[in-house]
């Protein structure tokens, strides 16, 4: 079993044996906290982990994983092009592009590279059609993760997916951080401000329209 695997076949299973609203808002919350205190103590830095706990609002957290997941990349190019800086300053490659060259130089994975791909999609569902909807999204798709299409046919209403689908969301990407650093050895040891800051006005703009 991956370590992929480790993460998300537990926390999945747990969800299936849950039936009503109540029990899953309780058990959600749970969980949240677990994981925060659990990801506090490991390579991730503590901020960074608050701050993904902190958004309750899909379209924040959203756009703020895309960016921390942006952050993360633009590391890894940083230290493993031997002129990473000459990709970086001065220019604006997109998420995609930036993924494409670490694929192509064999810094990503197939399935993080996949992944990565899916919240990409996501990130792009919101900024381009405004009835985007979280709880509407099949985040099945991500690695390991098939076993979530049972758990959110369970439940009629979309307030328990979207639920569901924020508390998966938020895993996955700390899951891809985590694998990220931990792979390339980098330790985040500050969250970017720029980030955050454009995460928030990313997030006013959209309000906005």
């Amino acid at each position: 079993m991956t370590e992929n695997q480790r993460w998300f076949k537990p926390i999945i299973a747990a969800l299936r044996r849950i039936d009503s609203e109540e029990d899953l808002a309780r058990h959600l919350a749970q969980e949240d906290r677990r994981t925060e205190e659990a990801l506090a103590r490991g390579p991730l830095d503590a901020d960074l982990v608050r701050h993904l706990f902190e958004q309750q609002d899909p379209l924040a957290l959203v756009l703020r994983g895309r960016l921390y997941l942006e952050e993360v990349l633009d590391a890894v190019v940083a230290r493993k092009f031997k002129h990473g800086e000459v990709l970086l300053q001065g220019r604006s490659y997109s998420f995609s592009v930036k993924m494409d060259l670490l694929r192509a130089a064999n810094y990503l994975d197939q399935k993080m590279y996949h992944d990565l791909h899916q919240v990409s999609r996501l990130r792009n569902s919101y900024a381009h059609h405004l009835s985007s909807d979280i709880g509407e999204y099949d985040l099945s798709a991500f690695t390991d993760c098939a076993g979530l299409k049972a758990v959110t046919q369970k439940f009629d209403g979309l307030e328990a997916r979207q639920w569901i689908n924020v508390f998966m969301f938020r895993q996955i990407v700390l899951q891809i951080l985590r694998r990220l650093t931990v792979r390339h050895n980098l330790f985040q040891e500050a969250v970017s401000e720029e980030a955050a800051a454009q995460a928030k006005q990313e997030s006013g703009q959209a309000a906005a329209y």
